[in-house]
């Protein structure tokens, strides 16, 4: 009854629940698709009875680690446990894929070793019997306060060994937020969408305008190149003047789009993988419009040679405001990491630049930092140094002889927009 009665309103597949074998077998019959079986177990009553329903009815099943003897101790015999289950359903033959393998979690209150121990058993199940893992997380904090906070931890611990499949409550704000940062920092989230998208103010995508600006930035901010790239083609469609006048559709459309993703980040309503992730959308539309255009992106713009100083090997800052300068069309020319001032003067002797822009992270490197900025100044006194680093502030920047101190990337471009734009 309780088949039916769900079947008429919910969608999504289903777990059946039940040690009634009998039960389970008329469940399995009249239920419209593949439900998971919860569960089979080491017992060899399970194994003779449900077993044979998964197999029949084509079921992923849930395999919990205890048998006769109850819950194993240790680790190594619940994976026994688990072995056993899986080789008897291939006697059956089912497939070990379709078996999903539980080695309980057990409240932390009673026995705090066995956390420990289904941790084990979890690592130990997921490197070498090849089978999916599942938890009942929330029980390893029955009987404890504050619950919450002890199953994000254990949650964020599992999904280190290998867990897959989640028993949770998916209304536990703390539990949601700890999975997305778990995926973040696994990299399982690509430019942390989810997770911005998770922890970032919710603001209403723009709508679309007759001048572009709105469609552009809701585009730039979705981080969709596909979708911009058709939105520009379509425009550029039904208004074939763009092409012809797109140094104005440049700067009035497109960077002013990207000028208001710039606002949202300094104000904190998006974060720094969506403020790279638009400035690669929006390079990939003006590369567009460069193979549109044969001449396109040969005016004469100030170029910017960067540097990350010698002994220094971060460079994400760095990176980030090349992406972004040369979304403004002006030519960039990266010399990388751990670079010394000969390399710099070399470069400047070589072609002819407006900008040098130096990175530097770590305080022991301010002092190449400074050795670099005073090669430049004697070398090339008309061309302007900004440097941008961590350990950096605005006084000192000034102090080593530098003519600009970017706070961050996006600092950085304000001011070479206010001196080469």
């Amino acid at each position: 009854e309780v088949i039916e009665s769900l079947q008429q309103v919910v969608s999504v597949p289903l777990q059946i629940d039940t040690s009634d074998a009998k039960a389970l077998g008329k469940a399995l019959r009249i239920y419209n698709g593949v439900p998971i079986i919860n569960s089979v177990n080491g017992t060899e009553s399970s194994l003779q009875n449900i077993l044979p329903l998964g197999k029949k009815y084509g079921c992923s099943m849930i395999a919990l680690t205890f048998d006769e003897k109850g819950i194993p101790k240790t680790a190594e015999k619940r994976v026994e446990i688990a072995k056993r289950i899986i080789h008897r359903a291939n006697t059956l033959g089912i497939p070990k894929e379709r078996i999903i393998v539980d080695p309980l979690a057990l409240t932390v209150a009673h026995e705090a070793s066995q956390v420990k121990e289904s941790l084990k058993a979890l690592k130990i199940i997921k490197q070498t019997l090849g089978c999916r893992t599942i938890l009942g997380l929330s029980n390893v904090s029955y009987g404890m306060p504050n619950r919450s906070r002890i199953n994000q931890s254990f949650l964020t611990l599992a999904l280190y060994e290998g867990l897959d499949l989640l028993m949770m409550d998916p209304g536990d704000k703390g539990m949601k937020e700890a999975l997305a940062s778990f995926k973040l920092l696994s990299d399982q989230d690509p430019q942390g969408k989810s997770f911005t998208d998770l922890f970032a103010s919710k603001t209403e995508k723009a709508q679309h305008g007759e001048s572009g600006i709105a469609t552009w930035e809701s585009l730039l901010k979705d981080g969709d190149p596909r979708e911009f790239l058709r939105a520009l083609k379509d425009w550029v469609k039904t208004h074939p003047d763009t092409l012809k006048n797109y140094e104005k559709f440049l700067e009035q459309d497109l960077l002013q789009a990207f000028d208001q993703i710039g606002f949202l980040y300094d104000r904190g309503e998006i974060y720094l993988p969506q403020l790279i992730q638009s400035a690669e959308v929006l390079k990939s539309g003006i590369e567009w419009i460069n193979e549109e255009i044969p001449n396109r992106g040969s005016e004469k713009k100030g170029k910017i040679l960067l540097a990350t100083v010698e002994g220094d090997l971060h460079d994400i800052g760095k990176n980030i405001f090349r992406v972004l300068v040369e979304n403004y069309g002006y030519p960039v020319k990266d010399l990388g990491k751990d670079v010394n001032a000969e390399k710099i003067l070399e470069a400047l002797k070589n072609d002819e630049y407006s900008v040098v822009g130096l990175s530097a992270l770590m305080t022991t490197t301010l002092g190449s930092m400074e050795k670099a900025i005073k090669a430049i100044k004697t070398a090339h006194p008309r061309c302007k140094v900004i440097v941008g680093g961590a350990v950096l502030t605005e006084a000192y920047a000034k102090k080593i002889g530098a003519d600009a101190y970017a706070k961050d990337a996006r600092d950085g471009v304000r001011w070479v927009n206010q001196r080469l734009f």
